[in-house]
């Protein structure tokens, strides 16, 4: 990916983000890495939103700002962190946030360096896991060990056992995620889970309760 820099910056600068650790240069219009990422990273947030996440722009700059506060993530000095290469995975009422196709991802947690190390690689539609058995809170996955079941909002539709959807809910997305009212419903995932329950569970919230977020990062 390549960023926009500001009038009047000479073609040949380097500089060093800081936020994404590497180096970048400028062509004149945009800025361009010095160097590529070799892995995508799928990141659990371990932090509860409500359904108001302000869309999926909203969303988006919530991961982003949690993977910057937290940099300890387990492949952190590979990802490339920048806003505009971190997404939430998460639908509204039209679209999905969709991974890369024939991509690999690596489980991590934001604020468990230890976690993850496992992997899945999607397929030709941007769609994973690829396989039905395995739940996402061991230790190479998120680690999770905390409240709720490990309940995240996803908004996604039923896919299959093995491949998650990439298109939304017909229904269930809290008014596309922007509002957290109880009148409403939100679609979640459930990391404790195996087949299609871990993107798209039975037992709904209202969009008035909190639940997590997962996150990536594309190579």
């Amino acid at each position: 990916p390549t960023t926009n820099v500001k009038a009047g910056t000479p073609a040949g600068t380097v500089t060093y983000d800081t936020t994404a650790g590497y180096l970048k240069w400028c062509d004149g219009t945009n800025w361009r890495l010095t160097r590529s990422a070799t892995r995508g990273y799928f990141v659990f947030t371990n932090t509860l939103y409500n359904g108001n996440l302000g869309g999926l722009t909203g969303a988006n700059t919530a991961c982003f700002n949690k993977l910057k506060e937290n940099p300890g993530f387990k492949g952190r000095s590979d990802a490339r962190l920048s806003a505009d290469n971190v997404f939430a995975f998460l639908c509204n009422t039209t679209t999905c946030n969709n991974l890369q196709p024939s991509t690999t991802y690596y489980y991590a947690s934001a604020l468990d360096s230890s976690a993850g190390g496992a992997s899945f690689t999607t397929n030709a539609a941007g769609r994973g896991t690829g396989e039905s058995v395995n739940n996402w809170e061991g230790a190479t996955y998120f680690n999770f060990s905390t409240d709720l079941n490990g309940f995240y909002y996803s908004g996604r539709a039923a896919g299959t056992t093995t491949l998650w959807a990439t298109t939304p809910d017909p229904v269930d997305t809290c008014n596309g995620f922007t509002s957290n009212s109880a009148g409403l419903i939100g679609r979640v995932g459930r990391v404790r889970a195996t087949s299609s329950t871990r993107w798209y569970a039975g037992n709904q919230p209202t969009c008035n309760l909190s639940r997590y977020l997962i996150c990536f990062v594309n190579p």
